[in-house]
């Protein structure tokens, strides 16, 4: 006899998704799939059931940090990257054989934040993307002093230019002070460097601020 704690062959969500195909699983089945087995005394839909709903269902989970992925009972790392590597292919996605657009894919990186969050995105001279890195979390204060880790990122990533998206959970989509002395203060720093900032871009309730269009950013 099974363990009480394992499914029924026929409620199993690889079973199932064989039977009648992915579209026909629930969020949790899909997460299921993804997180392969359950932990110590319960299934995997249990631990996927419980994970959806610590973080608001699959698009809470999408902004979740890697950490509080790990801390979750039964989720080691392997778990946690399984997760985050099928969100950053669904982020990836949208921008196959499609124009380039930097507030597009800011906004679909950030996701719906619920907490500040800084994002640097690299662009080749001739605006190809090279790549993306988060900086900052639950504010940037440092990168107004620290403009150099910026454009380390930048150089990582093989870029030349680069544009920052930054999150405001919480409030209007306007740049604070700070915003705008920081994209100063990057944009006199990196001429010396021959690197462009191409725009800083601000997501709040009231949609994406681009501190370019505003005239703050010279084309």
């Amino acid at each position: 006899m099974s363990p009480p704690f394992l499914l029924p062959k026929e409620e199993r969500p690889r079973e199932k998704a064989l039977r009648e195909g992915l579209s026909s699983l629930q969020e949790a089945e899909l997460l299921a799939l993804l997180l392969g087995h359950g932990g110590k005394g319960r299934d995997v839909l249990a631990l996927s059931r419980q994970i959806l709903a610590r973080h608001g269902g699959l698009r809470g989970l999408m902004g979740v940090a890697p950490l509080a992925l790990l801390s979750e009972k039964d989720v080691g790392a392997g778990k946690a990257l399984s997760i985050l590597a099928a969100f950053e292919i669904a982020r990836r996605l949208p921008f196959l054989g499609e124009e380039e657009d930097p507030k597009r894919r800011g906004a679909l990186l950030l996701g719906e934040e619920r907490r500040e969050r800084l994002l640097l995105i690299a662009y080749s001279p001739r605006g190809e993307y090279r790549g993306h890195e988060f900086l900052a979390e639950g504010g940037y204060r440092g990168l107004l002093f620290e403009p150099g880790e910026c454009f380390r990122s930048v150089l990582r990533l093989g870029g030349r230019g680069y544009v920052l998206c930054h999150s405001h959970p919480e409030g209007a989509s306007l740049p604070s002070e700070e915003d705008v002395r920081a994209t100063l203060l990057l944009l006199e720093e990196g001429k010396r460097l021959g690197l462009r900032l191409l725009d800083h871009i601000v997501y709040g309730k009231e949609g994406p601020y681009s501190l370019k269009e505003a005239g703050l950013i010279p084309s």
